[in-house]
């Protein structure tokens, strides 16, 4: 069970229209050769998101205190990458720093680590982004 990357940005852009952010959409880039250097440009771009990226079922098992058998890939937002280190916002951290047994989260990996868990996802090293891609943000938020 899960989400395939290949309906998500596809039923995101249609959710953006139906929300009437029409000068907005998705983009992703679903490629093995994907590294540091393609987060960061998305990161510096002031018309786009953070990227966000799904990393491997053992991200969870070694820091997110999930037992036993999980498949599932995760999440994060990427907000600063180069080659030694990445820093990221985990969604996941609220819920999980609520066990007990929680004390190895980190809001960053070296990106040796990173790159691992982000070529065991199911979709290797895929990376997801909003863009503005018609006007200016001021415009959009004067609407």
């Amino acid at each position: 069970m899960g989400s395939s990357s290949e309906f998500v940005v596809e039923n995101l852009n249609v959710e953006l229209r139906n929300r009437k952010c029409s000068s907005f959409r998705a983009n992703e880039k679903n490629d093995p050769r994907n590294d540091h250097k393609l987060l960061s440009e998305i990161i510096n771009n002031q018309s786009a998101s953070y990227p966000m990226i799904t990393l491997g079922p053992d991200f969870l098992r070694d820091h997110g205190g999930v037992d036993g058998e999980y498949s599932m890939d995760h999440v994060i937002i990427v907000i600063y990458a180069d080659e030694e280190v990445v820093w990221f916002f985990d969604p996941y951290r609220p819920f999980a720093e609520k066990k007990a047994r929680m004390n190895n989260l980190k809001d960053y990996l070296p990106y040796s680590s990173m790159l691992q868990y982000w070529n065991d996802s199911m979709d290797v090293r895929h990376v997801l982004w909003i863009e503005r891609a018609v006007g200016s943000l001021d415009q959009w938020v004067d609407q």
